[in-house]
């Protein structure tokens, strides 16, 4: 088939996997200046990478890394958030939290996942026995007790916590 329709050129879209890979470099970005650890997006990622889709720059720095971090940028409408309330898996956010939760088993990581879709913000889910030490003194956030996750804006997130908030604990 051709690109020509009635002849006008059709718009090609974005390419899923760039506009991933494109997510996952301006997290890698902010998480560095975030961090104070310099931080890449994981070559192979959604590959046979166990490392998260954001990494370490330095061998050394691994060790000290906290989380195992799973990016998914998707096209608009692609999650809602009344899938965590009336769906019974959860949908696709919990999809891809089941995802982030095997490869931080796996990497012995804390899982964070960060997610977004066209024109909306930038949202982290994590765990709620790996944050709840700090969500006395957090900002807005949504607690799903069915799930045990906690979800925050990643603006917001990044200006009340510190990397430090989550090394050694348990």
């Amino acid at each position: 088939m051709s690109l020509i329709t009635k002849g006008k050129k059709k718009k090609k879209g974005i390419n899923g996997r760039t506009k991933g890979h494109t997510f996952e470099r301006k997290l890698a970005k902010i998480l560095s200046k975030w961090s104070g650890v310099e931080l890449r997006r994981t070559p192979m990622s959604g590959g046979w990478a166990k490392t998260g889709d954001v990494t370490p720059v330095k061998p050394r720095d691994m060790e000290n890394w906290p989380f195992n971090v799973e990016a998914k940028c998707y096209a608009k409408d692609t999650f809602r958030f009344q899938e965590l309330l009336k769906s019974a898996d959860g949908g696709s956010i919990m999809v891809w939290w089941k995802q982030c939760l095997n490869d931080a088993k796996i990497s012995n990581k804390k899982p964070m996942l960060i997610f977004t879709q066209n024109y909306d913000e930038n949202y982290v889910l994590m765990d709620v026995k790996d944050i709840e030490h700090l969500l006395i003194s957090a900002p807005f956030y949504a607690y799903f007790n069915r799930f045990r996750v906690v979800i925050f804006l990643l603006t917001q997130f990044l200006q009340a916590f510190s990397v430090e908030d989550f090394k050694n604990v348990e």
